[in-house]
């Protein structure tokens, strides 16, 4: 049941890091719907997030941010969410990386995963980790997960067809 109102709500999906709900509560502004809803319990208070994630709601499904968070839809200069735009709110700078994908100056290496496939992790400290390689004119990026599973040829061939290293 929603806090602030008879509706109710079901988790439709939920695995760590984001959830998806049947539908997001009114009058909820510190968004108790997604405490505990799969990706963890903590009491952050951070910015006003009592578990550290909003919902959002787009014109076909709601969910936790950490859904956008894992698709790279926050901070890419787009306001996702009809109910906030918490997914624009203090992203800084905005920067391109190879791949095309947009994001924060602000969430580049530090060590959270905020953009497809941990794209902004990916070139910190003067290190590189993953891997980058063209297909069809365009960037791609493989995580380091990808390259040392015992299964890097299949994620290189699929993923990067006609495979160009540089």
């Amino acid at each position: 049941k929603c806090p602030y109102s008879d509706e109710v709500y079901q988790i439709t999906y939920s695995d760590t890091g984001f959830s998806r709900f049947s539908n997001t509560c009114p009058n909820d502004p510190s968004f108790y719907q997604v405490c505990g809803a799969g990706h963890g319990v903590d009491i952050t208070n951070s910015g006003g997030l009592l578990c550290g994630e909003y919902m959002c709601s787009t014109g076909s499904w709601s969910g936790s941010s950490g859904s956008l968070t894992a698709w790279g839809e926050e901070c890419d200069n787009v306001t996702t969410c009809s109910n906030t735009d918490l997914d624009e709110a203090n992203c800084g700078d905005l920067i391109t990386l190879p791949s095309g994908t947009t994001t924060s100056t602000s969430q580049l290496c530090n060590g959270e995963c905020e953009v497809s496939l941990c794209e902004d992790e990916a070139a910190c400290n003067g290190y590189n980790y993953g891997l980058y390689c063209t297909s069809w004119g365009s960037w791609k990026y493989m995580p380091p997960l990808w390259l040392c599973d015992g299964y890097s040829d299949q994620h290189v061939i699929r993923y990067c067809c006609f495979l160009y290293l540089y």
